[in-house]
């Protein structure tokens, strides 16, 4: 399920959850009219990335901005506006403008873990039409063929050494983007 996802956290915060959701670490989750923590609905609101695997009224700890690893839902293209399914995993929006997230990596299908950046105010904050600052593609990652228990060779460490230099300067200019175009303070 891991796909060298990595993670910036924002805000964090604790809450009880409202259903079993052991099953749902790293997906999308709303709080209902309680104030409890369950999945959203099929494209509805989704406030936060669950960070663990807790039971029926157990402590939640959530994500409420950042950069998260998040269940993609299918395929996904970084650089993809995000919303979420039924289950809370991510899909790409389309032209939906309702975006919670944007991939930072691409996912080539179902049950893969990815990174996305969230918690920025989604369509609704991002100016007119729900369209936010044009972002290149993030370039793709090296794909290293590492099976557990192997070390990667001098030059697949410099490739994914390289690569995590590159995300980190991309992530540091859309949010340099997201702070020009006001979505995100300074």
């Amino acid at each position: 399920m891991a796909t060298g996802a990595f993670e910036v956290p924002g805000f964090k915060y604790t809450r009880l959850t409202a259903a079993d959701l052991s099953t749902h670490q790293y997906k999308f989750v709303d709080i209902d009219a309680t104030g409890k923590v369950n999945l959203p609905g099929a494209g509805g609101r989704a406030l936060a990335v669950l960070q663990g695997k807790p039971g029926s009224g157990q402590a939640a700890e959530l994500m409420f901005s950042g950069i998260s690893k998040v269940v993609a839902g299918g395929a996904i293209t970084a650089g993809d506006g995000l919303k979420v399914d039924a289950s809370g995993r991510v899909v790409t929006a389309g032209a939906d403008p309702d975006v919670v997230g944007i991939a930072l990596m691409a996912a080539s299908g179902a049950n893969i873990v990815i990174s996305v950046l969230f918690g920025f105010g989604g369509g609704a904050a991002t100016g007119a039409g729900g369209q936010g600052v044009a972002v290149a593609d993030v370039a793709a990652m090296t794909q290293a063929a590492i099976t557990g228990g192997e070390s990667p060779t001098e030059a697949e460490f410099n490739a994914l050494r390289a690569d995590v230099a590159a995300i980190r300067t991309t992530v540091n200019a859309l949010l340099a983007s997201l702070r020009t175009a006001e979505v995100i303070a300074t």
